[in-house]
């Protein structure tokens, strides 16, 4: 049933997938309906019935009245909403590459139900071949143009986003009185801090050249959500470099108020493990990969989120810690042994997304681009879904990112 809005029996009905009575007077006297004869509820309970509406439901009662509108786009609502909400969060995918992006709804495990909504927001939020997204937190997703150093966070939903100020990156560096100019490699983080109620994106610059013998420098630019600059931040320690074993730099994944990153010691090249950014703290933490009966891990490790979980992959298994920092809290959930002689499938697949009946969206690279199945572990089957670009999956929220100042 489309959603619409209609009067009747003194009551304010809203089409939502189903009928869905607000009564009218949940709205201000002089804009409902009929509101002359009826009561008026307290503002205080009025807040909490709307707390526990889904968004999209929320949505449609901004246009009732300006009371509704302003108390709905109201940031402390949108925090709250987002936590005492009694309906799951619906979890969207947005399908992007070269200029275009869709959104697609109803994101279950039958992938005949994939449904896209055509989405257009102006040419500015235009994905060109150096666009990408970051990753999402609370609804808010962030996306990166890396030759412009553009940045933009962008709560799709709603339809608001904010432009980050430029990344200027330092084009030279010096070692031993002389300088180099060379071009960093960059990868991009994104995360929520709960110590400053405050969205941060985090930005590692490597440096590298040979210069009679290579030369490795790494920095770190931190930007905090309503400040107009880039500032440096702390060195990973340990000795060691944010990248996989084949040497390429890696992004990190935001769990449990940090950032992680699969990191090693160049010299001597050592296993993986985990350096943990603490974004309340800004302090740095050392996880251990899971132990496999003294097997190494780290040679085709990956890192995600699965669930609220920090989520490993390697090789055909998957792995999540259950207690974020707690080494002993690593458990496999399932090892992906169907996938990898798939005709589709050249490398090793990643699990991105748990569907509520369990089965598993798995990413697979192929020989020229990505590949997306549904993978029931149970039964051993998969089924490739009609997603043909690059996907991001994120949960709808009213947090706008022009909200912090």
């Amino acid at each position: 049933m489309d959603d619409s809005t209609t009067a009747t029996n003194n009551q304010l009905s809203i089409n939502y997938g189903g009928n869905t009575n607000i009564p009218s007077a949940l709205l201000s006297s002089d804009d409902s309906l009929h509101a002359q004869s009826l009561p008026t509820l307290p503002f205080d309970i009025i807040s909490q019935i709307l707390h526990r509406l889904p968004v999209k439901l929320l949505l449609q009662l901004r246009c009732l009245c300006k009371a509704c509108n302003s108390l709905i786009t109201d940031l402390k609502f949108a925090k709250k909403q987002l936590s005492m909400s009694t309906t799951p969060s619906i979890t969207r995918c947005l399908s992007y590459r070269n200029y275009s992006y869709s959104i697609f709804t109803n994101i279950t495990s039958n992938v005949s139900q994939f449904e896209i909504i055509p989405t257009y927001f102006g040419d500015y939020l235009r994905f060109d071949l150096n666009c990408f997204i970051i990753g999402s937190c609370n609804g808010i997703l962030c996306i990166a143009n890396d030759s412009k150093d553009l940045f933009i966070l962008w709560n799709p939903t709603i339809r608001k986003f904010r432009e980050l100020p430029l990344l200027k990156k330092p084009q030279e560096f010096s070692h031993k009185y002389r300088q180099f100019c060379i071009k960093p490699q960059t990868e991009f983080s994104f995360g929520y801090d709960c110590l400053t109620d405050n969205y941060k994106v985090i930005v590692v610059l490597k440096y590298h050249k040979s210069i009679g013998r290579w030369v490795n420098k790494i920095e770190l630019k931190l930007h905090t959500l309503g400040t107009n600059f880039w500032r440096s931040i702390k060195k990973f320690p340990f000795g060691v470099l944010p990248y996989d074993m084949s040497g390429k730099l890696v992004s990190g994944k935001f769990v449990g108020g940090a950032i992680s990153w699969l990191a090693f010691k160049p010299y001597p090249r050592t296993s993986c493990f985990i350096v943990a950014f603490d974004l309340g703290k800004e302090s740095y933490q050392k996880v251990l990969l899971p132990n496999r009966g003294g097997v190494d891990v780290s040679g085709f490790s990956t890192l995600g989120v699965l669930r609220g979980f920090l989520s490993l992959s390697y090789g055909d298994d998957v792995w999540v810690m259950k207690e974020y920092g707690n080494t002993e809290s690593w458990i496999k959930l399932f090892t992906i042994s169907y996938v990898k002689d798939h005709r589709y499938c050249s490398a090793y697949p990643k699990a991105i997304y748990i569907f509520e009946d369990d089965q598993v969206l798995l990413k697979c690279v192929g020989n020229f681009d990505f590949n997306y199945f549904v993978y029931d572990f149970r039964k051993g089957t998969i089924e490739p879904t009609n997603f043909q670009n690059i996907i991001e999956v994120y949960d709808e929220s009213l947090i706008s990112p022009c909200s912090y100042c």
